[in-house]
């Protein structure tokens, strides 16, 4: 089992995830990509129940042996949706930073149709779950700068930070400089 079809795609990762391996065998990234794609596993799961795809997880396991067309699909629509909730953060980024509405509505549509975002979220990976997590934290920053009680903003400001290296430690290129403007 070499667990992908694309190289960059752990989806058998996911897989050991739910056979109760919660510590991948691989170190390159934290693990926390593969529990969401565990959960979209599940999602599958489920839905094949549904459909008559699959009857048993017997039949679930067999499935990814025969064909793990669907098991990475799954993620892939599971990275597209992680890739599409950037849009209102650059929508609601926007409007904090002073645009006017139809400016952020631009802005906002802008990040859902940019081509990098629509290539990255092709391939199920913690890159688009990253810049996610790292534009979360802008948005966090921006709400928590004229927050009446910012200790709230600096609780969500952690999680997400928690979350930005959950998927990817390289969120540190982009989260140490912001750290620095704080």
């Amino acid at each position: 089992d070499y667990g992908f079809l694309n190289g960059d795609e752990r989806i058998n990762d996911a897989a050991r995830f739910l056979a109760g391996e919660l510590v991948p065998t691989q170190h390159f990234y934290p693990p926390f990509f593969n529990y969401l794609n565990g959960v979209a596993l599940v999602a599958l799961f489920g839905f094949g129940l549904v459909t008559d795809m699959w009857s048993n997880t017997a039949e679930f396991r067999q499935a990814y042996f025969s064909d793990a067309t669907p098991f990475h699909l799954a993620a892939r629509y599971l990275t597209a949706a992680i890739g599409a909730l950037c849009a209102p953060l650059f929508f609601s980024c926007a409007r904090r930073v002073g645009l006017n509405l139809m400016m952020s509505f631009g802005v906002g549509a802008a990040a859902a149709v940019l081509p990098l975002a629509v290539f990255m979220a092709k391939t199920a990976k913690g890159d688009t779950a990253l810049a996610f997590a790292c534009l979360a934290v802008v948005w966090a920053f921006l709400w928590r700068i004229d927050a009446e009680k910012p200790m709230r903003w600096n609780i969500v400001i952690g999680i997400t930070v928690a979350l930005a290296f959950g998927f990817k430690q390289s969120a540190l290129l982009v989260l140490g400089p912001l750290a620095l403007a704080m």
